[in-house]
C-alpha cells in the first residue's frame, strides 16, 4: 500500500510541477463561410464539376499558401505581432502555425493559429482571414471580367449572325 501511495503522490507532484512550469498555449480561430454554389450558367462554362468537399479542401490549402500567407504578414501590425517578433522568415514559421479546415457540417473553413500570446494569434488569423478575403474578392472581380468578356464575345457572333439573316431575308424580299 505504501508503495502505490508514494508513487501516487510522487506522480501528482510531478503533474503538479509540470503544469505550473508549463508555458501557457493560446488559440484564436475564425470562421469562413464559403459559398459553393455558383449559377448554372457558369458552372458549365468553368467546369465546376468538383463538389463542395473538394471545393472546401482546395480552399484550406489556398488559406495556408504562401501568397495568402505573404499577404498577411505584410498586413499593419502583424509584423510586430509578438508570436512574430525575432522570426527571420515570418511566412515559414506561419505556414506550420496556420491551420485550415472544413468544418463537418456545411461550408465554412475554420482558420486557427496556436500561439504563447492571446493577442499574438488573433492579430495573425484576422491578417489571414482578410487577406484570403481580399485574394477572392480580387479572383471574383477577374472572373467577372472575364465573363462578361465571354458574354460580349458571344452577343457580337450573334449580331452578326442576325445581320447576316437580315441581309438575306431583305434580299429574298427584293
Amino acid at each position: 500500500r505504501w508503495i502505490i501511495l508514494c508513487c501516487m503522490v510522487l506522480g501528482l507532484g510531478a503533474g503538479l510541477v509540470y503544469v505550473w512550469k508549463a508555458a501557457p498555449v493560446y488559440a484564436s480561430s475564425s470562421v469562413i463561410y464559403l459559398q459553393t454554389d455558383i449559377p448554372k450558367v457558369l458552372s458549365d462554362e468553368f467546369g465546376n464539376g468538383g463538389s463542395s468537399a473538394d471545393y472546401l479542401y482546395t480552399q484550406c490549402q489556398l488559406i495556408q499558401s504562401t501568397t495568402i500567407l505573404s499577404a498577411a504578414v505584410d498586413a499593419p501590425g502583424v509584423a510586430e505581432a509578438d508570436c512574430l517578433k525575432g522570426v527571420e522568415n515570418p511566412v515559414g514559421f506561419l505556414k506550420g502555425r496556420v491551420v485550415a479546415t472544413p468544418s463537418r457540417q456545411g461550408d465554412f473553413i475554420v482558420v486557427s493559429m496556436e500561439s504563447p500570446t492571446p493577442q499574438g494569434a488573433a492579430i495573425v488569423v484576422n491578417a489571414v482571414v482578410q487577406a484570403y478575403i481580399d485574394y477572392q474578392s480580387g479572383m471574383h472581380k477577374s472572373t467577372a471580367v472575364e465573363i462578361v468578356r465571354i458574354l460580349q464575345k458571344n452577343v457580337d457572333l450573334h449580331e452578326a449572325d442576325l445581320k447576316t439573316a437580315q441581309m438575306g431575308m431583305l434580299n429574298l424580299q427584293r
